[in-house]
C-alpha cells in the first residue's frame, strides 16, 4: 500500500509555503506543495493523496484524493468542506481535521506518545481562592514541557467571560464523541481543543444540569480513554462540587492540589472535608493532596510545583503536603 500525503494547490506559492510548513509541525504525512494541477496529477500517479488542499481556481478538474478541501477567499462561503483561507492556520488546520474525522482518517495528526498519562486534580472545599487561576497557570507550566489537556468540571466556571470567546465545543461534544469514535477520538478532538499559549484545553459544560446528569462511570470511561491514547502527558482536573463521584475521580488524581486560606473560616472547612473522606473511606487522599497559600502571584507557585522532584520525574510520593506563595 502507498503511503498517504498530503497536497497543497495554490496559486500563491508564499501562502502556501507558509501552511506547508505550519502543517509539517503537526502531521506525520508527506506534504508537496504545488503551483498547478499539472504537478498534482503527476503526483496522484505515484502516490495515494489522503488530503488535498486546493484552491477554488483550480478546483473544476478532478484528481482522486480521499479529502478535498476547498480554499475560498470569502468568509460566507465557508461550509462544508469548503474553508476561508485568509484566517490562523490553527482554524484551517482544525477544519481538516474535521473533514478527516469525517471521513475515518485517524493517522493525520504527528504525535508524540507519551509512556503514560498522569491525571492531576485541582480542588478546594474553600470557595474565592484562585483555584481555577491556578489551574490554568499549572496547565501552562506543564505544558511548556509536555502536552497538557486543561478540563473544567464546574458547574458555573463563567468560562465564556474568562476567555473572551464564545467556544464551539465543549466537555459535553467530547463526551459524546469519546462514546461514538473512540478508534477515532485523536483526530476529532484536533478539532475540539483550543490553546492558552501551549496549554490545550476543552471548555466546560454551558448548562450545569448536563454537568450533573454525567455519571461516575461515564466520567471514569473518559478519563480512561484519554489515558490510554498516551498523546497528553499530564491532564489537568479542575474540580467542582456538582461533579457525580467526586470523591472516586479525586482518588484516581496521582496529586491534588488544593489552594486554602489561612483563616478560621477557610480551615473549618479544610478540617470537614478530612473528616468526610475519613467517613467515606478517603482517609489515603490526604497522601494526595498539596496544600497552598496561593498569594498573589500565582504563576509563580505553579512555577515553583513544575519544579519539583516528583514533576520532574513524573512520580508521585515524597512531596511536601503544604507549600505556600512565600516558600
Amino acid at each position: 500500500m502507498r503511503n498517504k500525503c498530503f497536497v497543497i494547490c495554490d496559486s500563491e506559492q508564499e501562502y502556501a509555503a507558509r501552511v506547508s510548513a505550519l502543517l509539517a509541525k503537526k502531521t506525520g504525512y508527506q506534504i508537496h506543495v504545488c503551483s498547478s494541477m499539472k504537478e498534482v496529477h503527476r503526483i496522484a500517479e505515484d502516490k495515494n493523496i489522503g488530503v488535498f488542499l486546493i484552491e477554488e481556481e483550480f478546483a473544476a478538474e478532478e484528481v482522486q484524493a480521499e479529502e478535498t478541501i476547498l480554499l475560498v477567499k470569502e468568509k460566507y462561503r465557508e461550509e462544508g468542506n469548503a474553508v476561508f483561507k485568509y484566517q490562523s492556520f490553527e482554524n484551517i488546520f482544525s477544519k481538516i481535521l474535521a473533514v478527516c474525522a469525517g471521513g475515518g482518517q485517524t493517522a493525520i495528526l504527528k504525535q508524540q506518545l507519551y509512556g503514560d498519562c498522569r491525571l492531576i486534580g485541582v480542588y478546594s472545599p474553600v470557595n474565592r481562592v484562585g483555584k481555577t487561576a491556578f489551574a490554568i497557570a499549572l496547565g501552562k507550566e506543564a505544558a511548556k514541557v509536555g502536552r497538557t489537556l486543561y478540563l473544567n468540571m464546574e458547574a458555573y466556571s463563567g468560562w465564556e467571560e474568562r476567555v473572551g470567546k464564545q467556544e464551539q465545543y465543549t466537555l459535553a461534544d467530547l463526551l459524546y464523541y469519546a462514546k461514538q469514535e473512540k478508534g477515532n477520538l485523536d483526530t476529532r478532538l484536533g478539532t475540539m481543543v483550543g490553546y492558552m499559549e501551549e496549554l490545550e484545553y476543552i471548555a466546560p459544560m454551558v448548562v450545569s444540569e448536563d454537568l450533573k446528569a454525567v455519571s461516575l462511570e461515564e466520567w471514569k470511561e473518559l478519563l480512561e480513554l484519554l489515558q490510554s491514547r498516551r498523546i497528553y502527558k499530564r491532564i489537568i482536573i479542575d474540580f467542582g462540587e456538582c461533579v457525580q463521584g467526586l470523591w472516586e475521580l479525586l482518588n484516581l488524581c496521582g496529586e491534588i492540589y488544593m489552594p486554602v486560606r489561612e483563616d478560621k473560616e477557610s480551615y473549618a472547612k479544610i478540617m470537614q472535608f478530612e473528616k468526610n473522606a475519613g467517613l467515606l473511606g478517603y482517609g489515603k487522599l490526604e497522601e494526595k493532596i498539596v496544600k497552598l497559600e496561593l498569594g498573589r502571584d500565582i504563576l509563580k507557585t505553579a512555577g515553583r510545583i513544575m519544579r519539583r522532584k516528583e514533576w520532574k520525574d513524573d512520580r508521585g510520593g515524597g512531596a511536601s503536603r503544604k507549600d505556600s506563595a512565600g516558600a
